[in-house]
């Protein structure tokens, strides 16, 4: 597992290092958020894209291990690996043009479940659910795997959106579960993909922190919280791979339950409010 808590190291210092490099970008060329209405609780603008520099020190990481491996097969990344890389350029690259053009929800939604889609087809899906004690043969899903997938990457995807509304919340929340996961994971035998994919967003997350937390220098913007409930999301499936159990779904839940039920509530109460589920309020100053 050396090589793991070296690229961990890697991706954070390429993190420290990016971040700043994307806010001098944003201020050049006017990607600031300006607090030009009362749901703002910023007074100045504020560059909206850093989540760009965890897209990128993550995939460098990512790349670095790739070089690294790839001529070792014990330690490779299979094809799972390159289905999620695709579903985060896409993801990624939404939330980039979400930041700078105001996308409209229908359409965020359309990339969200080609990006879920993407990965389900490279075989990253919830094929089924043992239960343990009660029932020990794998409850198959079926054609129910699909859906169910598309639910959950969706779901997690928005809801590390949602909570994208104070300095260092999502960014912070995704470095805990991510931790969180990573330490399952490796104490469990996961799949190779997850505890690599997981391991380099500890370090991108980590590295982004310290220019996001109050006060912060830069929001993470959609680019970032997509890409992070995004690849959440699938590191979350492709852990607990060999067989989903009880306990492996309520692992993920428990590491992604604040976002998770931040976002319920979100949702219930703009619901009882006559709004859009889906619209931002006061806390939501960067969506």
């Amino acid at each position: 597992m050396g090589i793991v808590y070296f690229i961990i190291v890697i991706t954070f210092l390429l993190s420290i290092i990016i971040t700043p490099l994307t806010i001098k970008f944003a201020n050049k060329f006017g990607f600031v958020d300006i607090p030009k209405d009362n749901r703002r609780v910023h007074v100045k603008p504020m560059p909206r894209i850093g989540g760009l520099a965890i897209v990128i020190s993550m995939f460098i990481g990512l790349a670095i291990y790739y070089l690294i491996t790839m001529s070792i097969p014990s330690i490779m990344l299979d094809n799972k690996f390159v289905g999620y890389i695709i579903g985060a350029i896409l993801i990624s690259s939404m939330g980039l043009i979400d930041d700078i053009y105001n996308l409209r929800a229908r359409h965020k939604f359309i990339f969200q479940v080609l990006a879920a889609s993407i990965i389900y087809f490279f075989g990253i899906s919830i094929e089924g659910i043992k239960i343990p004690f009660i029932y020990t043969d794998l409850i198959d899903f079926g054609f129910l795997s699909f859906p169910i997938t598309l639910i959950w990457v969706i779901g997690i995807t928005n809801a590390v959106n949602l909570i994208d509304g104070l300095d260092g919340l999502a960014a912070g929340i995704s470095a805990i579960s991510a931790t969180a996961l990573l330490t399952i994971f490796i104490t469990t035998s996961a799949s190779l993909e997850a505890i690599v994919i997981t391991a380099v967003l500890v370090g991108a997350t980590l590295g982004f922190l310290p220019y996001n937390f109050n006060p912060a220098k830069t929001f993470m913007g959609d680019v970032g919280s997509n890409f992070l409930g995004f690849t959440l999301a699938t590191v979350s499936i492709l852990g607990f791979a060999k067989g989903y159990t009880l306990i492996a779904i309520i692992a993920p839940i428990l590491t992604l339950g604040v976002p998770i039920f931040d976002t319920l509530f979100a949702m219930t109460r703009r619901f009882l409010a006559g709004k859009p589920m889906l619209s931002p309020d006061r806390w939501s100053c960067t969506s």
